[in-house]
């Protein structure tokens, strides 16, 4: 019996060497498929940061081309606002409310999607700081927000554009326009 005890012994001393070898080969295992699967997550993220900024830089040239080519472009309001001429027709001015606020519908479009994150904020501002300040900037255009607000009793009307040029202007550290209207 001794014989076959000892045998007995040998085989249980080698299971649970085998045991124990097999459990530290599957957590090797575990921890380099877990390095693996992070490595593969970073590079899909990667690719979908890319992917979004190439979107993002798509849009902004579609953007760019709808603000200033063609006929149906804003580059005579864009033009009218960089030389400080009046901008509505009531003042002496080329342009109808209905013109004006076609064009702000443009950054309320622009700044909502950069709120929610759709297109690259450091794009947008790149692309279209100069033109989205210069618009806030101009009196005409800030009076008229102010007035379309009073008019609608909503605060919020523009407010994607508004929110979007006072950003745009902090990054810049420029003072935002406090023009008396009317």
């Amino acid at each position: 019996m001794n014989h076959v005890t000892g045998h007995y012994q040998k085989w249980t001393d080698i299971s649970q060497i085998v045991l124990s070898a097999s459990t530290v080969f599957l957590s090797i295992a575990t921890v380099a498929l877990a390095l693996f699967t992070y490595r593969q997550a970073k590079e899909v993220n990667a690719q979908t940061r890319a992917t979004e900024n190439l979107q993002s830089a798509q849009f902004m040239v579609e953007l760019n081309d709808r603000l200033r080519n063609g006929p149906d472009s804003y580059s005579h309001l864009i033009a009218a606002i960089d030389n400080g001429k009046p901008i509505f027709k009531s003042k002496g001015g080329a342009f109808t409310e209905e013109q004006v606020d076609d064009y702000l519908v443009m950054w309320v479009l622009l700044g909502k999607l950069s709120e929610e994150k759709l297109i690259s904020s450091d794009m947008a501002y790149t692309a279209f700081s100069y033109d989205v300040e210069a618009a806030y900037q101009n009196r005409e255009i800030f009076c008229f927000v102010e007035d379309a607000r009073q008019a609608t009793d909503s605060s919020t009307l523009y407010s994607d554009f508004t929110n979007m040029a006072q950003s745009f202007l902090g990054r810049d550290r420029a003072p935002t326009p406090n023009w008396a209207c009317k």
